[in-house]
């Protein structure tokens, strides 16, 4: 399953402003396995790996080989910002180096910008 998450401004990131909206799009691809909604999760991921279900609004269409999603999000705080994953069926290993595919960060203005390592395994502000 190839997943690819875009949002307005690029790849792998979303920028909002505290009380505004975001929205993010990505797709689900798979030549190997039939795709079905209902396994298709977006979850947020804190500072020290644990996810938890977004409190965004997430609508998907299709099924098959193709499916096609939109979270929206309201009224963000600087909670909102973190990393945040969408993923088939179950939360897929990290890799050895960057973000993990169908990864974004989201990032509002105004809130402190997370920590940045610079050696050694990537951490993922999620």
């Amino acid at each position: 399953v190839s997943t690819q998450s875009t949002g307005s401004s690029g790849i792998n990131a979303e920028y909002g402003k505290q009380g505004g909206s975001i929205a993010a799009s990505f797709t689900l691809e798979s030549s190997e396995i039939k795709l079905q909604q209902s396994d298709v999760h977006v979850d947020k991921a804190s500072k020290d790996h644990k996810f938890s279900p977004v409190r965004f609004s997430v609508k998907m269409e299709g099924s098959g080989s193709k499916i096609t999603g939109t979270i929206t999000g309201d009224k963000l705080t600087c909670d909102d910002q973190s990393g945040y994953l969408v993923y088939y069926q179950r939360i897929p290993r990290p890799p050895a180096h960057g973000p993990p595919p169908g990864s974004f960060m989201l990032m509002i203005d105004g809130c402190p910008k997370p920590p940045r390592r610079s050696s050694g395994r990537p951490t993922f502000y999620y």
